[in-house]
């Protein structure tokens, strides 16, 4: 019965949906000369019942990456910044930026054997889905 429950988690987490989004806009973001935008977006097939936040190391939420396509930005001071997630296990990513620079972090998710876990990874800009 367990199997049973397993296989059922694992086919509901890879049998999700894949929304494509719109990310043209994010080549017109400009940071303030003060400030760093750091933009937040996922993509991938897998794992789309797995939905997450981004969190500052203190555990405030700065975003909501639900499914593929969803994307948000923040403005940060420059020098080091941290991030994470969680879903099954967490996640971190850490940035150091300079004012009015933007920066890309690519969300996905893996699926273990019954369980898919957030990534987040810096990307460079022509990494980013057109």
């Amino acid at each position: 019965m367990k199997l049973v429950k397993n296989v059922f988690m694992v086919l509901a987490l890879l049998g999700s949906g894949y929304a494509s989004a719109n990310f043209s806009e994010i080549q017109q973001l400009t940071a303030p000369d003060d400030k760093a935008i750091i933009f937040f977006y996922r993509t991938g097939r897998v794992g789309g019942a797995v939905k997450f936040h981004v969190h500052k190391p203190d555990g405030t939420a700065v975003g909501y990456l639900g499914k593929s396509g969803d994307s948000f930005s923040i403005e940060v001071a420059p020098g080091s910044h941290q991030f994470w997630s969680r879903a099954a296990s967490r996640n971190d990513v850490s940035l150091t930026v300079e004012a009015g620079q933007v920066y890309y972090v690519k969300a996905t998710v893996k699926v273990g054997l019954a369980v898919g876990r957030p990534v987040l990874e810096q990307v460079r800009i022509d990494q980013v889905p057109q």
